[in-house]
């Protein structure tokens, strides 16, 4: 009788490494999905896949299980933010299996088990593969996310994408300087329009973009990208951009007078 239930634990043992095994990959840098390593998508409802991001971020530590309700659901009765919190850690507990290792106190994802796509980021960003980095960013980190979360949440979010878009900065402004050294004025313009796309309200990104049209000589797209720039501002964050910003637009405006005067016929017109 003792063989059989030594080949059951021992088969026990085996299906659990089986389970380590099995890796997923996260993808929070545009829309939030999770997917096993061969790209089979994973069905997961949102605040679930929120609270994996929040765990692959503190790995290889655990993360109180209070730590947890506050971060999601710190403005919900205790009782029912406990409970939605266990529903949470059940669902993922389903998809990973042995992988999330839960304790009456904490929660741990074991290193390994999820791969992160804003990590990968990091990481190519850090080793100077700045064309990789850009190519795996498509939004902000989860984007949408903080639309309705309490403020813990707002806070965290709020901070790591503080962190990503200085990233997203630095490979950006790395491959315009590399362009602008080989005058590449076209791959600079090409790595501007990308940047801008990736952040649109960001000031400096617009700005270099700006830099490198009128470096090719295309003043009146300079000044059209410059207008267009300071309404999005204005209606999106109700807006003005600095000083500085708006000295460029009234030197690209008199540039584009004085093309104008010296050829009237250009069809170069002010945004």
């Amino acid at each position: 009788n003792r063989l059989p239930r030594m080949r059951m634990r021992a088969g026990r043992r085996f299906s659990s490494r089986s389970s380590i095994q099995r890796m997923f990959r996260l993808y929070t840098l545009g829309e939030l999905r999770l997917e096993t390593q061969d790209g089979q998508p994973v069905s997961q409802r949102r605040m679930p896949l929120i609270l994996l991001a929040y765990l692959a971020r503190r790995v290889p530590r655990a993360v109180p299980r209070p730590e947890l309700v506050a971060l999601l659901w710190g403005e919900r009765p205790e009782a029912k933010a406990r409970q939605s919190l266990r529903q949470a850690l059940l669902e993922l507990h389903r998809v990973l299996g042995d992988q999330l290792v839960l304790t009456r106190d904490a929660v741990r994802l074991l290193p390994g088990a999820v791969a992160l796509d804003l990590a990968e980021f990091e990481r190519d960003v850090d080793a100077g593969r700045n064309r990789g980095a850009i190519d795996r960013w498509s939004n902000d980190f989860l984007a949408g996310a903080d639309d309705r979360a309490d403020p813990a949440l707002r806070s965290w979010v709020e901070s790591e994408r503080a962190g990503l878009r200085r990233r997203l900065a630095l490979a950006c402004e790395r491959l315009l300087d590399d362009a602008e050294r080989r005058g590449a004025n076209r791959e600079a313009i090409a790595v501007g329009r990308r940047w801008t796309e990736l952040a649109p309200l960001d000031e400096h990104a617009c700005g270099r973009l700006i830099q490198a049209l009128r470096r090719d000589g295309r003043s009146a797209e300079a000044l059209a990208c410059h207008g267009r720039f300071v309404v999005r501002l204005a209606e999106e964050l109700e807006l003005e951009p600095s000083r500085d910003f708006l000295r460029i637009g009234r030197s690209l405006a008199d540039s584009a007078q004085l093309d104008r005067v010296r050829d009237p016929d250009s069809g170069l017109l002010p945004a």
